[in-house]
């Protein structure tokens, strides 16, 4: 891959490294070997510069020199520090964790690692054309033995990238150590911002306040129209008026006849009394006529259902269960019921 990316981040070279299979079909299998013999061991931090001794994959006993150089750590500080959610929950100061874990990702490193394979199968050549390799650079292309520039570093580098995250926690104490100043100066020059910016919100709230007070002792205070008194509903009224007391009338007990539901005329032709009586039963609205009267029982016809119905109630029972559907004060229609079913002979008839 000889059209490089060129972006010196951890993340680029990391992209940079991908076709490094190309080159080593068994690649990764040799950075396991690498890890097994030993790995890769922090020995010492300068300003900028980590140091790292990382053991041989062939060869137990023999360690390679491995060096990071942080090319922009400062610039990052400044440039990340001033995030919000970057700062601890009450925003006195940078959270070093975070600010760590978000510069280590993107900000510009060279490495170097001191084995022969590093510098003759390309790694060298090509992270100079990228600008991401630390000490001199080497500008002899490997044509030779990796003409198409696969991979970016060595095995030992693979493996001291692939763990540089897991050192987040020491960045933060080195950041803090190695460039407490910056990081000082902007926690004091972004907190001082912060509480001015705080103090100017105050005053403009403040400030609304008062104009809001003032226009409203300019405009005079407008009479407050009367409420619309909403008309009653006719329902209230209704509930409110008493109701009139309905004419109590007088009950007539002189003749059957003049009784509601009482015996209007006797026809001597068909021998019967024309009756019209409504019956119901005491355990029941529904109302029934009463059509015909023998020895034995009492026959009834009710209207009120979808079809027209009628049976025959024993006398007796008639007697128990039933009475006027209209349930009256004074009982004479029970007593023309009564005088109908006792003054019966057997060859009249009570009908409606």
């Amino acid at each position: 891959m000889i059209n490089r990316i060129n972006e010196l981040t951890y993340k680029g070279l990391k992209k940079d490294q991908k076709d490094i299979t190309n080159l080593f079909p068994t690649f990764y299998q040799r950075v396991k070997k690498v890890a097994q013999n030993g790995g890769v061991k922090l020995v010492d931090m300068t300003p900028n510069n980590w140091h790292f001794k990382i053991n041989s994959g062939t060869e137990k006993g023999k360690k390679y020199d491995a060096y990071i150089h942080w090319k922009t750590l400062p610039a990052k500080i400044r440039k990340y520090g001033v995030s919000k959610g970057l700062w601890t929950k009450d925003k006195s100061r940078v959270d070093l964790n975070k600010l760590s874990q978000k510069i280590l990702f993107d900000t510009d490193l060279e490495i170097v690692c001191s084995c022969p394979a590093d510098l003759y199968w390309g790694g060298h050549y090509i992270r100079t054309q990228s600008k991401s390799k630390y000490t001199n650079p080497e500008n002899r292309p490997p044509n030779i033995r990796n003409p198409r520039q696969h991979g970016a570093y060595c095995k030992h580098l693979e493996l001291l990238m692939s763990v540089l995250p897991m050192y987040v926690a020491t960045l933060a104490k080195y950041m803090k150590d190695y460039f407490s100043e910056d990081i000082e100066n902007l926690e004091k020059n972004l907190g001082m911002a912060r509480k001015q910016d705080k103090v100017d919100k105050k005053k403009d709230k403040e400030d609304e306040k008062d104009k809001k007070k003032d226009l409203k002792k300019e405009k005079p205070e407008e009479p407050r129209a009367k409420k619309k008194e909403k008309p009653e509903p006719e329902r209230a009224k209704k509930k409110e008026e008493p109701e009139e007391e309905p004419e109590e009338e007088e009950e007539k007990d002189e003749d059957v006849e003049e009784s509601v539901g009482a015996v209007r005329e006797y026809d001597p032709e068909k021998d019967w009394f024309k009756v019209n009586m409504i019956v119901r039963n005491k355990k029941s609205n529904l109302r029934w006529e009463i059509w015909g009267i023998t020895n034995d029982d009492v026959s009834i016809m009710n209207y009120e259902t979808i079809r027209a119905t009628s049976k025959r109630i024993p006398i007796e029972t008639f007697r128990r269960n039933w009475e006027p559907a209209h349930k009256p004060k004074e009982t004479t229609e029970s007593r023309v019921i009564g005088e109908l079913l006792q003054s019966y002979s057997g060859r009249r008839r009570y009908a409606s």
